[in-house]
């Protein structure tokens, strides 16, 4: 399960108007969205033996190289949002 999928995000609708009608993301909080998509594929995990593997978080390592190579200038409070979505898809994650 990817996590876009695990979010419930069209990805493609953060290019257009992400905070428009019936988006479900209020406008200060596209730019943490559009941070964390650009590095959502970066998962850190961990063995689970006989059931497969464990998402423990972000890669920070990668999640730094795929930030800046997206063009995103990531300011501590942008990260802590970061980290707040990760969470997030994290718990989800461990869910399914």
């Amino acid at each position: 399960m990817t996590t876009r999928r695990v979010l419930g995000i069209d990805p493609g609708q953060l290019n257009r108007d992400p905070s428009g009608p019936g988006s479900g993301v209020w406008p200060q909080n596209v730019p943490a969205l559009r941070a964390f998509l650009a590095v959502c594929n970066q998962w850190r995990t961990v063995s689970a033996g006989l059931a497969g593997f464990r998402v423990v978080g972000l890669d920070y390592t990668a999640a730094r190289a795929g930030l800046r190579m997206s063009g995103i200038k990531v300011t501590p409070q942008l990260w802590a949002e970061v980290q707040v979505i990760e969470g997030a898809a994290v718990a989800a994650m461990r869910e399914s």
